[in-house]
């Protein structure tokens, strides 16, 4: 079974939300036929501090991701939800903190691969396809994190273009232009 917590059959038939860590792991096998389970990943510090190592932020306070996974079909499975995070980036251009609040919408879908053991080709507008057996939470959660984020983040004092010449050295070879243009 893949790294992190399995959730087994007993507690997937409670009716109330399960609350997982970011290393909750859903073995598909256990997951009832009759609904979905509701459950939710809220980051602890320690957790919040890896996903801030891992994506370069400057801190996370906080990340909250509540899904929902269910059958999709008889080989297919949907996990849907919310994320919300408070996430401080560094601006590209001044280095100052660019607080963020995110709300992300989780829609993912998984299916089993064919053929175990041989390569398996997946198309980027199908389903994601199980890795042993199992649908790893948190990683969802870690992804949907990195692409809900700004890519470019800026803080206000941030100019919007650059003059020309700015951040420009001059070229080691610009006396030499100057010297065939006497000539």
């Amino acid at each position: 079974m893949p790294r992190g917590q399995t959730i087994i059959a007993e507690a997937l038939m409670q009716k109330h939300m399960q609350h997982m860590s970011l290393d909750a792991v859903i073995a598909v096998e256990t997951l009832p036929f009759s609904g979905p389970l509701s459950c939710v990943i809220v980051c602890s510090a320690e957790e919040c501090a890896m996903l801030t190592s891992r994506f370069g932020f400057a801190d996370l306070a906080s990340l909250t991701a509540t899904m929902k996974i269910k059958r999709a079909g008889p080989a297919h499975w949907d996990v849907t939800g919310n994320l919300k995070a408070e996430v401080t980036q560094v601006c590209g251009v001044t280095g100052d903190p660019v607080p963020e609040s995110v709300d992300f919408q989780i829609e993912e879908r998984y299916g089993l691969a064919h053929g175990e053991g041989v390569d398996v080709e997946v198309s980027l507008d199908g389903a994601e396809p199980l890795v042993d057996g199992a649908i790893d939470l948190g990683e969802i959660v870690a992804q949907s994190l990195a692409i809900a984020v700004d890519p470019w983040p800026r803080s206000a004092g941030a100019p919007q273009n650059f003059q020309a010449g700015d951040g420009e050295k001059e070229h080691p070879f610009a006396g030499l232009a100057a010297l065939k243009s006497n000539e």
